[in-house]
């Protein structure tokens, strides 16, 4: 069973398991933020998301901080959408996620075998 326990108790309690606020437990919020490990990206990076996600702030910072490092990383904003595709997305959207999904993999899973 699974009980929505909002953005804190997510992060605290929730899948991230801190256990308690980041001036509590600084050193685990660090181990767990992405941000901190980008320059151990080594593949290529789809980040899709919505405008109207509250989560949006991350995925551009994530974005930016491959950018600086010469990673190669897309970041694709869908105006007005949720966090969830599935979730009432326009059908415009919807198909143009999955489809940037699909020309993702190929080129970068399937086109990759192709030149070894």
């Amino acid at each position: 069973r699974y009980a929505r326990l909002g953005a804190t108790g997510e992060v605290e309690g929730g899948h991230v398991r801190t256990g308690g606020a980041y001036w509590q437990h600084r050193e685990r919020y660090l181990a767990n933020s992405p941000v901190y490990h980008l320059d151990r990206v080594t593949t290529p990076l789809l980040l899709l998301c919505g405008t109207a996600d509250p989560l949006i702030a991350q995925a551009e910072e994530v974005y930016g901080g491959l950018l600086r490092l010469g990673k190669v990383a897309t970041l694709v904003r869908y105006h007005a959408e949720s966090h969830v595709p599935s979730s009432g997305w326009s059908d415009d959207n919807y198909e143009d996620y999955w489809a940037r999904i699909v020309a993702w993999l190929d080129r970068y899973i399937r086109g990759a075998r192709r030149e070894t």
